[in-house]
């Protein structure tokens, strides 16, 4: 089959095989040294990278060995597989039934071979690296709800940030995304859902989900009006159980402000009489490791391993508590389910293994890898590749597998709405108090009073803890 004709063909196979040949250039050339006769064998030279998205407190590097590339292929698997690339590419470009665009047919083929590793690896466009960092740089309109990609395809909602479009529409935890303004994203990647979900504040947006329920499942609508997004990382935090001085915390997200202001809760918690406390990570998507591991350091002992991390070409990095705990005798129970994820799942393998706290409710999600931003090229693309996994002190990858809880007790659907219920009313309460201008004067709702198995059973364990102290 003839694919192209003209007096033009030769330059036109030239300029593809230019094309194709920087490509791939640019997509290792990120991550390979150049490789140079005077190498040693027994110590191969490296080339250390910056990684200056890994959410620790300083910049860390990754060292890649500068051969790596070279020990994968000789130079005439590199020809074959470039040859075999333009090839279909150029059938494509030249004979598919609806005329497609060269640049659409290189940027699908990347994204193909990364996207392909695992959910959490992407290839992206100049428009969708932006998008991708302005999460990090400011502001955005969007409607306030943590997303995770499936292994099998498709998106689904974490958890919803409270006090959000999405958090008074009532979006709940594990809804599959199913359309977003009509639009088809039952099989779409993150950034493809976010970009959708994401627009100038006050424009309305209309998502369209599937919800388990009961034994079977049921789609929905939801029309919402987009907000600039503000997170709250400890919307609550107070004593359960005046008597016994049992408190109560709530995080919601691992930002850089978290383990500074669960600080300052737990002082207050402190002079109120708290003995003894519970930590909520239920529906938290995680965040920064950092986050984390500063808010371990509130509780285990100086020099304690919090977490570890270490990749193929990541040498292993140990965290450790750099300090004497504030809290590091007072008896703790961490509350957790499947969308307790990331930086969560760190605190509370660093909690467990150090014998710090008891896990009670159900297995937690299982996402334990870590990955790397960084631009490719000139023209603003961009790739985030999963790096490494991280560890939790006894030494257990947790990527896939989640961590099982000492205490497990499943939370039904309607316990789930309870507590959405309760959440919402109780956000609502405080807005209105606020513009009435008596803000702090509300009376607070009972939780121990809505139905949370989990909850009354991390109260008993802490009563019983406190009380084999005495």
């Amino acid at each position: 089959m003839k694919i192209y004709t003209g007096k033009n063909c030769e330059q036109r196979l030239l300029l593809k095989a230019v094309l194709l040949g920087t490509a791939a250039l640019l997509l290792f050339g990120c991550a390979v040294a150049e490789h140079t006769p005077e190498e040693s064998a027994e110590a191969p030279a490296v080339k250390t990278v910056a990684v200056t998205n890994l959410p620790s407190a300083d910049p860390k590097t990754v060292v890649i060995p500068s051969n790596a590339f070279h020990k994968a292929f000789t130079q005439k698997d590199l020809n074959d597989w470039l040859s075999m690339s333009l090839y279909v590419m150029m059938a494509a470009e030249g004979s598919y039934v609806e005329e497609v665009s060269r640049e659409d047919l290189m940027r699908n083929a990347l994204n193909g071979m990364i996207s392909s590793l695992d959910p959490f690896s992407e290839f992206f466009s100049p428009k969708d690296y932006d998008i991708l960092n302005s999460g990090t740089k400011g502001s955005f309109g969007g409607i306030g709800v943590e997303v995770t990609a499936e292994p099998k395809g498709g998106v689904v909602i974490m958890a919803p940030i409270e006090g959000t479009p999405a958090f008074e529409a009532g979006l709940m935890p594990f809804d599959e995304l199913l359309k977003i303004d009509g639009e088809d994203v039952s099989k779409s990647d993150l950034m493809g859902v976010t970009r959708l979900m994401r627009g100038d504040p006050g424009t309305t947006v209309t998502v369209t989900v599937m919800r388990a329920e009961g034994s079977g499942k049921q789609e929905k609508e939801f029309v919402m009006k987009r907000e600039i997004i503000k997170v709250n990382s400890v919307p609550e935090a107070r004593l359960l159980d005046k008597e016994n001085g049992i408190a109560y915390v709530r995080l919601t997200a691992f930002d850089k402000n978290m383990a500074e202001n669960l600080a300052k809760e737990l002082e207050k918690l402190k002079a109120e009489g708290m003995r003894g406390l519970v930590i909520d990570l239920r529906n938290n998507g995680g965040g920064l490791l950092d986050a984390a591991w500063k808010a371990s350091e509130l509780f285990v002992p100086k020099g304690s391993l919090v977490v570890s991390m270490s990749g193929r070409c990541v040498p292993e990095q140990k965290f450790t508590s750099r300090k004497e705990p504030l809290y590091g005798k007072i008896p703790l129970v961490i509350l957790v389910n499947k969308a307790t994820a990331s930086a969560s799942e760190i605190l509370c393998g660093a909690l467990k293994h150090n014998n710090r706290a008891i896990l009670i409710g159900s297995k937690t999600y299982g996402k334990g890898s870590v990955q790397n931003v960084a631009n490719v090229g000139k023209d603003g693309y961009g790739m985030k590749l999963t790096i490494a996994y991280y560890y939790t002190p006894d030494g257990e990858c947790i990527h896939k597998k989640g961590l099982v809880p000492d205490i497990e007790i499943k939370t039904g659907q309607e316990e789930e709405l309870a507590m959405l219920r309760y959440r919402q009313k109780k956000h609502e309460a405080r807005y209105k108090k606020i513009s009435e201008g008596t803000a702090g004067q509300e009376e607070e709702e009972d939780l121990m009073q809505v139905p949370d198995a989990a909850l009354k059973a991390a109260v008993t364990v802490l009563k019983c803890q406190l009380a084999t102290k005495e």
